[in-house]
């Protein structure tokens, strides 16, 4: 709190409009921290000074959790709006951060949210649009000592929309406490006080180039009345996203020279084959000189044959008056191949000074197998171990909250991976997904370092003939400390691993599991000490299968366990993987060479006594026999190779199974063509 000036009125008019059809965007960052926080009091003058750096653009809104000091006046003095707003993220600690509802892909060694990651944190604001298709204008702010006041908001759209919130904060620049908490800090910065008409918000829909005025009175103590500022915003409850916002306080903002502004709302949907979907695109030109630009589709390369990508009109380049803008629009034919497309404009000078690319148009083929739900951070994704080991378009990325919508709408699903990678949370979003899962009758593959607790808190894990014991002591502390694990003998995906997989904690302790349904379940890893140690099992259900993986597969060290782990995991699944006796007392050290491989690999192995049958045969991921390469004895000992040639087949995985006298191994082989 400043000292108080004293005044009985206050009426600022801020109207932000550009080109007619497009407003400039304000990005609205948010925090949640408290007074008693030692992370808090470390991240947030770093915190503080980014802010004060972007503050013609960015609009801060903090708001205080109630721990870990209950007492924080700030919290005390708006617990529902404080505790409304921080449960809405899902926030679980503190410091964290969110830029326009987004949490911002953590770099380095920091986590997810933390505020004092300024590369995060910049990353994530040059990635929000400089334009939206709506506008939000606080056309009247008036309040006086007593704390008492009134704000006018008005909210045009250009586009149809429903369903989203308008959300007003009125909010305090500067607060001194001498005794706030625990942490050492006093001077606080940007709280908000309370929210118009309550935390939830006001339900908005607006018809294309519709106007909706709003008006709220408010009161707050008056002791915070010489700092005041109020803020608004829409925001999609759907994605979090927020759309567009705005405040009293005016910094001014230089527009960029040159923009690209996506119109359409909805760049993720699901179609069958001849659905069509557009990518609708302004090119803006805020210079006084006519500017020129080439036009091109990123990602049209990765596209089936049988889908098409072009440009309206098959323009190629496109030149855009001064002061004025140009719609270039991306048509999308869904083709009959069951695939996902990532389409993106990319314009460009001719001489290369600006180069942007906008958002992507993610369209699903309603036919898709298979999904990849990343609901962690992305460094830890095993969406690249799969596309290494079972080929690309094996299985498809999509997030949670796109999940959540369209997962009715794929008529084919019977694959689901919920991928929580280091540090994704398992909520009862998460669990909705599993349980819808399970009654259609889907396999499910689930990991990810820190899901045991939400499995449990959300009564996920009875499911899968598990329940949770602790979080095992090997490797407690700082990660990435060592822990040694261990395939489970015989198991077709793990049994030979072996009992000395050396690991390495990413950032969370491993659970311990206990099987309490066996008729159902079976450990497929534990930890070395023990084979009661369990932290991952595979399920048989009546008419789905199921993998628990209690952490990331990137704890493993050995990169090649890591893929054939997931490789398997995903086959097995889907009852593609056989039975089959992994140990062979007559094959020592069986490996195929090289592999990855263009044309001509090599069978290698050491035969210890002659072997009355033999077969060599190849199998695509559909487990359908594609070759036999061998068939019969094999009466000499030692040293043994045999060719293998995929020269006619496509590039992708396949699967070798060598028979010997009745024992069989099977090995994974890639073909590429390096050309």
């Amino acid at each position: 709190m400043k000292q108080l000036s004293t005044f009985s009125f206050l009426f600022i008019f801020i109207f932000t409009i550009t080109l007619n059809s497009q407003f400039v965007r304000k990005v609205i960052v948010e925090e949640a921290t408290n007074a008693s926080c030692g992370p808090c009091a470390s991240q947030n003058p770093t915190f503080q000074k980014w802010l004060s750096n972007h503050l013609d653009r960015v609009i801060p809104v903090i708001y205080h959790a109630w721990w870990p000091g209950a007492n924080d006046p700030m919290y005390t003095y708006n617990k529902t709006m404080n505790q409304t707003r921080i449960q809405y993220y899902g926030i679980t600690g503190v410091p964290n951060g969110r830029v326009n509802g987004k949490i911002a892909p953590s770099s380095g060694s920091w986590y997810q949210g933390a505020v004092a990651d300024t590369v995060a944190l910049n990353a994530q604001l040059n990635a929000e649009s400089f334009y939206s298709f709506l506008s939000v204008m606080i056309t009247g702010f008036t309040y006086n000592p007593n704390g008492n006041g009134t704000i006018k908001i008005e909210v045009t759209s250009i586009k149809p929309i429903t369903n989203v919130y308008l959300r007003v904060v009125i909010c305090e620049v500067h607060h001194y406490y001498e005794n706030a908490g625990s942490n050492g800090e006093k001077n606080f910065y940007y709280v908000a006080r309370q929210m118009l008409p309550d935390a939830r918000g006001t339900l908005i829909t607006l018809n294309e180039n519709e106007t909706r005025t709003f008006e709220f009175p408010f009161s707050v103590d008056s002791s915070f009345t010489d700092d005041l500022y109020a803020v608004a915003f829409v925001q999609n409850d759907n994605t979090k996203e927020i759309l567009q916002g705005t405040w009293t306080k005016n910094f001014p903002f230089k527009e960029p020279d040159f923009a690209l502004f996506v119109l359409e709302q909805n760049l993720v949907n699901v179609g069958k084959q001849s659905d069509s979907f557009e990518l609708e695109t302004l090119i803006l030109n805020n210079t006084n000189n006519s500017a020129t630009f080439n036009l091109s589709i990123e990602g049209k390369e990765n596209l089936p044959s049988d889908w098409t990508a072009t440009i309206e009109n098959n323009l190629t380049a496109v030149t855009v008056d001064p002061q004025t803008k140009k719609s270039v629009k991306v048509k999308l034919t869904v083709g009959e191949t069951p695939y996902a497309s990532d389409l993106k404009l990319k314009v460009s000078l001719l001489d290369g000074s600006y180069t942007e690319t906008s958002s992507s148009l993610v369209i699903y083929h309603k036919g898709i197998n298979r999904l990849h739900i990343l609901a962690g951070e992305t460094s830890h994704s095993i969406q690249p171990i799969i596309d290494e080991g079972l080929a690309s378009g094996y299985m498809f990325n999509i997030n949670e909250k796109d999940f959540m919508t369209f997962s009715n709408s794929f008529a084919s699903l019977k694959t689901i991976v919920w991928d929580g990678s280091r540090s994704g949370a398992f909520s009862a979003a998460s669990a909705n997904i599993i349980l819808d899962a399970l009654n259609k009758k889907q396999n499910i593959l689930i990991c990810g370092g820190s899901i045991t607790s939400g499995m449990v808190s959300n009564g996920i894990l009875p499911y899968f003939g598990i329940s949770f014991i602790n979080y095992c002591r090997e490797g407690y502390g700082q990660a990435p400390n060592p822990v040694t694990l261990a395939g489970v003998p015989n198991d077709p995906i793990t049994g030979d691993f072996g009992d000395k997989i050396q690991g390495y904690l990413i950032s969370y302790l491993l659970p311990l599991y206990k099987i309490v349904n066996p008729n159902t379940t079976t450990p497929i890893m534990t930890f070395a000490k023990s084979a009661d140690s369990i932290c991952a099992v595979k399920v048989e259900l009546s008419n789905s299968r199921a993998i628990i993986l209690g952490m990331n597969p990137y704890i493993i060290a050995n990169e090649n366990l890591r893929k054939t782990l997931i490789t398997r995991s995903l086959l097995w699944l889907e009852r593609r993987l056989s039975e089959v006796l992994i140990e062979n007392a007559n094959v020592d050290d069986i490996q195929v060479v090289p592999n990855p491989t263009n044309s001509t690999a090599f069978l290698k192995f050491n035969l210890e006594k002659p072997a009355s049958y033999f077969k060599i045969d190849i199998f695509d991921t559909y487990g359908r026999q594609i070759n036999t390469n061998h068939d019969g004895s094999l009466i000499s000992i030692g040293e043994q190779s045999f060719k293998i040639s995929l020269t006619n087949f496509p590039n992708g995985l396949y699967f070798i199974r060598v028979n010997l006298d009745g024992k069989t191994k099977i090995l994974p082989i890639i073909k590429v063509n390096y050309d």
